[in-house]
């Protein structure tokens, strides 16, 4: 047990360094690979990190919906008992979470604590400081609002496989903000429309 705390800790103080997204999320992408960064929208992933490391976490979809920014992962094809903890750090304006374990799992489960800064030992977060908390068992879609916009949230999973399931791939959803600029264009947009129908009026 204190050799898992001593990595986590390691893994966890790695965790605050910064990184530069080289390129977009993409399907295929391992996120364990050294220095891995991605950009989805107005966000950026970075610093990914598992402890044990059960193998590849590959994207296997990534794209925006809406109002939300999505990434599926892939962690191979993990069979129970089988235990893992997996973080990493978004940055940019976004105001709530969504995992789904609706596909490529059984008997299995994600406890998952979003916190506002670096997260302590074993991932833990001062309680407040902690945006979001949600448990998603398999075949279940869990979501969560923060009180707050937040610029950047610390992401830790305590992924569990039960005894004769399996998991293969669960999605993280994170509801994005508009940056500045693109609410003045809507808001541009907007009045533009109702100065061309108040002329159609007249």
């Amino acid at each position: 047990m204190k050799k898992w705390l001593a990595i986590a800790a390691a893994a966890i103080f790695a965790v605050s360094l910064p990184a530069t997204p080289l390129n977009p999320c993409s399907a295929g992408d391992d996120v364990l690979a050294t220095g891995y960064a991605c950009a989805l929208g107005p966000l950026t992933f970075s610093n990914f990190w598992a402890i044990p490391v059960p193998g590849p976490i590959k994207i296997g979809a990534a794209g925006i919906v809406g109002s939300e920014a999505i990434l599926a992962f892939n962690p191979g094809f993990l069979q129970g008992p089988y235990d893992f903890w997996f973080g990493f750090n978004v940055t940019g304006p976004h105001k709530g979470i969504d995992m789904d374990l609706t596909t490529g799992s059984s008997k299995s489960g994600i406890e998952e604590t979003v916190c506002a800064v670096p997260l302590g030992l074993g991932g833990s977060c001062p309680q407040n400081q902690i945006l979001a908390h949600l448990t998603v068992f398999s075949g279940q879609r869990g979501e969560a609002a923060y009180l707050a916009m937040a610029s950047a949230g610390y992401i830790f999973k305590d992924v569990g496989v039960g005894r004769g399931g399996s998991l293969s791939r669960f999605s993280q959803s994170f509801y994005i903000v508009p940056e500045p600029m693109t609410l003045l264009l809507i808001g541009s947009g907007l009045l533009g429309l109702g100065l061309l129908r108040r002329r159609i009026a007249k």
